[in-house]
């Protein structure tokens, strides 16, 4: 899982986890991405050290969909813990893909990672 490394900083705040994607996931093989567990916050999750996600987007632009499928499964994770989803920092293309794939009506988006946070700490 060499190409891994790198791809993810994970912050843990209370009851939310901060993921910040540093690079684009699309250099990824698709399953590397599937099988990761972006610096441990499935393992925060399951065992309900928390239960909020926050994906920040902050660096990147692009998405795919073995990211897509990275992201439901953090997402079942955090419904199983009665926690929030959300997404932060959206720009370009990937904003176009998450409005054309509705994910937006699904998982909520905000400008910033300040709004994301109070949001989900409500």
């Amino acid at each position: 899982m060499n190409g891994i490394v790198g791809l993810f900083d994970v912050q843990q705040s209370g009851s939310t986890v901060v993921i910040t994607l540093l690079r684009n996931p699309t250099e990824l093989g698709s399953t590397e991405l599937l099988d990761c567990d972006p610096g441990g916050a499935i393992r925060l999750l399951e065992s309900q050290q928390a239960k909020n996600v926050i994906i920040n987007c902050q660096n990147i632009d692009r998405c795919c969909s073995s990211a897509v499928g990275l992201f439901i499964k953090l997402w079942k994770r955090t419904q199983a813990n009665g926690g929030r989803f959300v997404f932060c920092n959206l720009c370009g293309h990937l904003k176009q893909t998450v409005e054309i794939l509705r994910l937006d009506g699904m998982w909520p988006v905000f400008d910033s990672l300040a709004e994301a946070i109070e949001h989900v700490e409500k």
